[in-house]
């Protein structure tokens, strides 16, 4: 008899299994010479064997990339015992040279190492693999027509949007009107698309051509006062009302020196998005919440007076996944999920399914491109179906004709065979 599992046990995210035949080879966890010395015992991922066996021989075949490291390293774990942060896998260290795995350091890992644009929106990135859309400088054609050529916070060059505002002056040297293909052609500039389709060094609002205007840390808002944001000191009350908060600015300071603003708390920190629980606070602007946050308020903070606030650092962007720990399918243009309906097929390109995500909301998850072995039958009907709930503990599958089957798990398939 074939037992149609929801999923197959499986290597946690950055461990591959040790396959005998096919078939992942079964361990007991803290008994010796189970596995070869360049594999770990470790507990799996999914429904346990049909013999109980829930532990696998899994070689670590992927390190924490660098400047993903969360607390710089400093939170170890054991792969496995599901006990790193949300948004953080357990991997090998980079600094881990042995070549026995009982040696290797592990430590909780950044899932994604968030690379954002200068103004701290995402780049652009492929619907297809999630990658970032790269670019040179030079050349305008390698980003659509709302995006610019602009550096990433790693340092690299990727596709960022253009904000959509108004370009009141644009920026003439010796009486001529400058066009560029990228913010690096405007000396002190920002490159702007123009109502005629074309690009030009565009004057900031404030008249001040600088590299980056002063602006308040993200998740605040600036007080302004005729357009002209409202400078401050620091520790000096009643320069700022009681609602906003004197903070250091993000960017060049002003021509007369001040680099401080009076700023408002409008964004806190999103559900499931607190950095060690909450547990890291922060002062707004001064810069030290860990790589891949942002020194935000707690959304338990109710006060109306801005020094009474409670800020954490809080995860840039909440991670979610789909059940196999990829990305789910995003839009181009706003960087948002494809969100979908387990009752329609049609919400998701034909190589994504409608899948549960790791918040518990529906999105197109991708359908790994596996041969289906044998489609799995009731009372000698072949069971098609339009997303994984169709199928009685079974795998949504699409097939070589281009419909979907319920489909028997490969690894259930094999072991039923030698059993």
């Amino acid at each position: 008899e074939h037992i149609c599992c929801s999923r197959p046990l499986q290597c946690p995210p950055g461990l591959a299994a040790l396959r005998e035949k096919s078939v992942p080879r079964v361990c007991t966890i803290g008994v010796p010479g189970t596995c070869p010395p360049d594999h770990l015992c470790v507990r799996g991922v999914g429904e346990p064997l049909a013999n109980g066996a829930a532990s696998l021989c899994c070689k670590p075949d992927e390190t924490c990339a660098a400047g993903a490291n969360y607390l710089g390293g400093a939170q170890r774990c054991t792969p496995g015992d599901g006990r790193c942060p949300l948004g953080t896998r357990c991997l090998s260290s980079s600094s881990s040279l042995s070549t026995k795995a009982v040696d290797l350091v592990f430590e909780c890992c950044l899932s994604t190492v968030i690379v954002t644009c200068p103004d701290g929106t995402p780049p652009l990135r492929r619907p297809r693999n999630h990658s970032i859309v790269r670019c040179t400088s030079s050349s305008l054609s390698d980003c659509p027509s709302t995006f610019t050529c602009d550096q990433l916070s790693d340092d690299s060059l990727g596709c960022c949007s253009i904000p959509q505002e108004e370009c009141i002056e644009a920026f003439s040297l010796n009486g001529i009107v400058l066009s560029c293909k990228s913010n690096a052609d405007c000396p002190k500039g920002s490159c702007t698309r123009s109502s005629d389709g074309k690009h030009y060094c565009c004057i900031e609002k404030e008249h001040i051509c600088c590299s980056r205007p002063l602006q308040c840390p993200p998740g605040l808002a600036a007080l302004r006062e005729k357009s002209v944001p409202r400078v401050c000191t620091i520790g000096v009350p009643g320069t700022c009302p009681p609602d906003h908060l004197c903070v250091r600015g993000v960017g060049e300071p002003l021509a007369n020196g001040a680099a401080s603003l009076c700023c408002k708390p409008d964004e806190t920190c999103a559900a499931g998005a607190n950095y060690l629980g909450g547990a890291q606070r922060c002062t707004p602007g001064d810069g030290r919440c860990p790589l891949g946050t942002r020194c935000l308020s707690s959304s338990s903070s109710l006060s109306t007076k801005a020094v009474d606030l409670v800020f954490e650092c809080c995860l840039s962007t909440v991670i979610v996944t789909c059940p196999d720990g990829t990305p789910p399918l995003r839009r181009p243009r706003n960087h948002s999920i494809v969100r979908c309906t387990s009752s329609s097929l049609s919400d998701c390109p034909s190589t994504f399914t409608c899948d549960q995500l790791s918040d518990d909301s529906l999105g197109c998850c991708s359908i790994p491109q596996e041969e289906c072995i044998e489609a799995f039958s009731l009372n000698g009907i072949v069971l098609s179906c339009k997303s994984n709930a169709d199928c009685p503990k079974g795998s949504c599958t699409r097939s070589s004709d281009g419909k979907h089957y319920c489909c028997i798990e490969k690894v259930q398939l094999i072991y039923d065979a030698l059993n």
